[in-house]
């Protein structure tokens, strides 16, 4: 390719939101650590129906920081691991709510 886009592979994605917990809200705020795929890829992995929204969210996601939902026994926040990862995928709507944080941060923004 005689191009190269002036960006780079690596993006940090902001995950905000919030979750019942016993009936009331539990908010949560961190951020992944995740691979930008170029719109091409995205698209071809979007189309490629053999493939879940959890895969392709464990396939570009490489750490996180300030996570406090994935807990060690001690109650201390889990470090990134990708069983920690499936943990935190294991609730509800999460998987979809990652992949839309995702889309969001590694898309062209209007400037404010």
């Amino acid at each position: 390719m005689k191009y190269k886009i002036a960006i780079g592979n690596k993006i940090d994605v902001d995950v905000a939101g919030k979750i019942e917990d016993g009936g009331s809200p539990k908010n949560f705020k961190f951020k992944l650590k995740c691979e930008r795929l170029d719109q091409e890829e995205i698209t071809k992995r979007m189309q490629n129906k053999d493939e879940s929204i959890k895969e392709f969210m464990e396939s570009v996601t490489t750490g996180w920081a300030d996570q406090r939902l994935v807990l060690n026994e001690d109650d201390t926040p889990a470090d990134y691991t990708t069983e920690a990862l499936a943990a935190l995928m294991s609730i509800a709507g999460m998987p979809v709510f990652l992949y839309q944080a995702y889309l969001k941060a590694v898309a062209v923004k209007e400037k404010n």
